[in-house]
């Protein structure tokens, strides 16, 4: 690969994941293997990134991370498709989605339009928050924003 070496380090700087080039895959965490893995997959420098579960095994804090991440790519020109069951993240971070069901999909759109007023396939907040009054919401952040305004304020604390 032209430049290669060079492309290694930016990535792997990028990704911060520079302390893993001299470890074996065995020995890292799923989240630094999903890191090192989506490494792998940059330095071909694709039109279209193809992502399976890229959420698996992480912890909050590192979701956010690949979304940032992934956000970047998004805005650098990189059409990314994901597969996931992780409908929160897919809800606060893709633009459009679809519903695969026996083997074809059953649902297109955005998030909203797949998964408001949807019981089954949707956020935990959404199935807490449904109710006559309220057409249900996607996210925490979302139902605290709509509470706020409403009554005035969360009826409990955040952190």
């Amino acid at each position: 690969m032209e430049d290669g070496d060079e492309k290694k380090q930016a990535i792997c700087q990028r990704l911060k994941i520079g302390h893993l080039l001299d470890r074996h895959p065995n020995d890292i965490s799923s989240g630094e293997l999903q890191r090192a893995t989506l490494a792998c997959l940059l330095l071909e420098e694709p039109t279209v990134l193809f992502i399976d579960e890229p959420t698996k095994g992480l912890d909050p804090d590192a979701k956010e991370r690949l979304a940032s991440l992934l956000q970047e790519l998004k805005e650098e020109g990189l059409t990314i498709v994901m597969v996931t069951h992780d409908i929160e993240f897919a809800v606060k971070h893709v633009d459009r989605c679809a519903i695969l069901f026996d083997g074809a999909m059953s649902a297109i759109g955005t998030p909203g339009q797949i998964f408001k007023g949807n019981y089954f396939y949707t956020t935990t907040i959404n199935r807490a928050t449904y109710s006559e009054h309220f057409a249900g919401f996607l996210t925490l952040e979302e139902a605290v924003d709509q509470w706020e305004n409403i009554y005035g304020h969360y009826p409990l604390p955040l952190s």
